[in-house]
């Protein structure tokens, strides 16, 4: 076998763009840090002559909560597009495209945790998919590429980039001497974890974790050394400071961001058109939305190969029929009336099943529900107990069990009945969530 041959050359470093994801709780900062770092990276643009005019235009921001962006406008002068339910990655990706045709230098994603666990996100698709097949395995065969997809989009802006995540508190038991001098456990705070897909943060240049003490940095990944080991105040300066050094190297050319052609806007509205129709609840929204999905896909009529828009509203039509019999037969297919629990109640929800190591298709078959985002706020704390008493038959010591209940659940109001128990079962290997995967088969 002949040996390929590579080219060879010198490395060099180039000018780059800010790949940069800010994590921490309600309060820690995020959207005030990102707006700070955005002014100091556009004020050094401005003034080293990288770009014209001033800061008017130049930074946007994608507002996932509630506007709550324009609170901080007296910070810095900037776009909005308020982005709202269904948070699926693609309107997440069309609304920073739409922000960086109108010119804007850096665009801040406040938040992307809701393309992962809010109404519409990745998540939701997949507990939507598992509930109507019998290969839970499956549903993740769709959605895997879709997020792989939205994190490949994200990379590719062609503005400077500042994406924020919730975190999700993570606790283990640790063991303690009490004043009379027996043993005994309390749950030890391990680490903040983004509510995003396991490992995102490696796909960024920069990775900070803020505080709840007011946007105080300590950087988990850092390719700049900028916040390596420090704690660092979030400001003006620190984008100016940064700015300099993603523009220190060689000037490279970029390609300019570009409208996607009539073939790929078709494919991206049978593909979102799919992804509405698996979170219809009920027969009326299905025939809406399929309806809708139909109609879009004809206004690309003339300007699309005609055999791939009968495939793409075959696919549609086929998705309908097989969503519309499961309502004609299953449970799932009533009109929800009574309240469902918040997306955080959803993600908490979810983590505590994986802790527990319960399938979540079982305990929407004990509820009879077909989502987790189904499960009626009046049903929580039994489907949390029901999550508990699982995990002990399993073999799991009922006071960990207990103490695995996240800070979600417990706010919302979940109160675990105390182990009937006086003698514990010894708790398997390993805490809570010392060997817990990626809830992705591949």
């Amino acid at each position: 076998m002949a040996d390929e041959q590579f080219e060879i050359r010198r490395a060099v470093r180039s000018q780059a763009l800010a790949r940069m994801a800010l994590c921490g709780a309600s309060g820690g900062g995020k959207t005030t840090g990102s707006l700070l770092l955005a002014r100091g990276m556009v004020e050094y643009l401005v003034e080293a002559g990288h770009v014209q005019g001033t800061l008017e235009g130049k930074i946007g921001v994608v507002d996932t909560e509630r506007r709550s962006a324009a609170l901080y406008a007296h910070l810095v002068p900037f776009d909005a597009i308020e982005l709202s339910a269904p948070y699926t990655p693609t309107r997440y990706i069309g609304a920073m495209r739409a922000l960086e045709r109108a010119g804007c230098r850096v665009i801040i994603l406040d938040q992307i945790s809701h393309a992962w666990a809010g109404a519409g996100g990745i998540l939701e698709t997949v507990d939507l998919l598992r509930s109507r097949s019998s290969n839970q395995f499956e549903a993740w065969k769709d959605a895997t590429p879709e997020q792989n997809q939205f994190v490949e989009d994200l990379l590719g802006s062609s503005a400077h980039l500042i994406c924020t995540m919730r975190a999700k508190t993570q606790y283990v038991m640790e063991e303690y001497t009490k004043r009379d001098g027996t043993r005994g456990s309390k749950p030890k705070k391990v680490g903040m974890a983004p509510v995003q897909r396991a490992g995102i943060e490696y796909e960024f240049t920069t990775m900070l974790d803020l505080d709840n003490e007011g946007n105080v940095a300590r950087a988990s990944k850092d390719r700049t050394g900028l916040f390596w080991g420090k704690e660092t105040r979030l400001s003006v300066e620190w984008g100016r400071k940064l700015m300099h050094w993603l523009m220190e190297g060689e000037a490279i050319e970029r390609a300019a961001s570009r409208e996607p052609s009539p073939e790929e806007a078709a494919e991206a509205v049978a593909g979102a058109g799919q992804r509405a129709l698996l979170r219809c609840r009920n027969l009326p929204d299905l025939q809406r939305v399929f309806a809708e999905s139909i109609e879009r896909l004809r206004s690309y009529k003339g300007k699309v190969d005609g055999q791939k828009l009968r495939y793409w509203s075959d696919s549609l039509i086929e998705v309908k029929d097989r969503l519309k019999d499961g309502f004609d037969r299953a449970r799932t297919g009533a009109v929800v009336t009574e309240a469902v629990v918040s997306p955080d109640v959803v993600v908490g929800l979810s983590d505590f099943a994986a802790a527990c190591r319960v399938e979540v298709p079982w305990l929407l078959e004990r509820l009879g529900v077909g989502s987790l985002q189904l499960v009626p706020v009046a049903r929580l704390t039994e489907a949390c107990q029901a999550l508990a008493d699982r995990a002990v038959e399993d073999g799991y010591d009922p006071i960990k069990v207990r103490a695995w209940l996240p800070a979600t659940l417990a706010s919302a109001g979940v109160a675990l009945k105390e182990p009937a128990v006086a003698g514990a079962p010894p708790a398997r290997k390993g805490g809570a969530f010392d060997d817990m995967k990626d809830d992705i088969p591949f």
